[in-house]
């Protein structure tokens, strides 16, 4: 703020400012708050859609794990679960890709052996 030499009578202006434009005032604060509000709400949903959609991601990629891999040898997988920043590790495997039911014959069928350290828990 500048100096003044008279900073009673900018006081008292502002004052009378003030008191003359009650409704104009209120109405600033008030859509000072809702502006805060705002875009607390927009960043709060925001971020939350990223993590949704990076859940997302980690599901369809076959669990909620932090790492999946796929199509990998039994001797490999067996030097990434002896490894020692692997604290828990599990294995989903195909084991059918179809049937022979005809009332199935139209539907795309998958049968997985999934261990428990496997299973997707959901959120």
């Amino acid at each position: 703020m500048r100096n003044v030499r008279n900073r009673q009578a900018v006081k008292r202006l502002a004052a009378k400012s003030f008191k003359a434009n009650r409704t104009r005032n209120t109405i600033a604060a008030i859509a000072i708050a809702l502006t805060a509000l705002l875009f607390t709400a927009v960043f709060t949903i925001g971020l939350g859609m990223i993590e949704d959609t990076q859940r997302s991601a980690m599901l369809q990629a076959g669990g909620d794990a932090h790492g999946s891999i796929k199509n990998i040898t039994e001797e490999q997988y067996n030097i990434l679960a002896q490894h020692p920043s692997i604290v828990e590790c599990g294995r989903d495997m195909p084991t059918a890709y179809g049937v022979d039911n005809p009332e199935f014959l139209k539907r795309h069928v998958e049968m997985h052996y999934i261990e428990k350290t496997s299973i997707p828990t959901g959120s």
